[in-house]
């Protein structure tokens, strides 16, 4: 055990050489996060035209996944492992080299499913917002983008605004809302795509 733990201990330190390797050769990070089945790697497909495989199951992806955003030679898009619920502590622990994108990263885009029940919704997006924090990826200064995703599942705008007002209200709770920007997607049909590259630009 002291060995492996020795192991694990080098392999995260390897990682964040690495990252910041990235960052002093002029490289913006950008983390796409949420949890399993919220579009994350579709998100990550759109922005940089990459086919990586997209599962409804958690754990498909189980390491980061990088690639220069299309159109960009300085923006790294790093598509992260996906949460659930109620994950055993223990679990979350196994993946902890892989968090370090996460803390180390310029810009989080926070992927949540719009098309879930609004109860189940805040829940979600509550706990993953305090465990970004708690883990210190998630700071007052960390530009942070929350894609509102799927909204091609919802009946009405009415329904986006919805959802949206409850991101606010969260966003509020926490005082993050000083960098932080909603954008109503659809990763899958590319509805404001170009709208998401937008306001990363402006923020990078």
């Amino acid at each position: 055990m002291k060995r492996i733990r020795l192991e694990i201990e080098r392999r995260r330190n390897d990682k964040i050489k690495l990252i910041l390797e990235r960052k002093e050769r002029g490289f913006i990070l950008a983390c796409i996060a949420g949890y399993y089945n919220a579009g994350k790697t579709t998100l990550f497909n759109a922005l940089t035209y990459e086919n990586k495989p997209v599962s409804d199951l958690p754990f498909t992806t189980l390491s980061s996944k990088y690639s220069k955003m299309y159109g960009s030679e300085r923006i790294l898009i790093i598509d992260t492992i996906g949460f659930v619920i109620d994950l055993d502590p223990r679990i979350i622990k196994s993946f902890e080299i892989n968090i370090e994108d996460l803390r180390y990263s310029d810009l989080i885009i926070l992927t949540v499913d719009a098309s879930d029940p609004s109860d189940w919704f805040q829940i979600k997006a509550e706990t993953i917002i305090r465990y970004l924090r708690e883990i210190g990826a998630l700071t007052r200064n960390k530009e942070l983008i929350i894609a509102l995703n799927k909204i091609d599942l919802l009946k009405s705008n009415f329904d986006i605004e919805t959802k949206k007002l409850q991101l606010e209200h969260i966003l509020k709770k926490h005082d993050l809302t000083s960098n932080a920007t909603i954008v109503p997607i659809s990763a899958k049909n590319g509805t404001n795509i170009d709208l998401l590259v937008s306001e990363m630009l402006s923020k990078i």
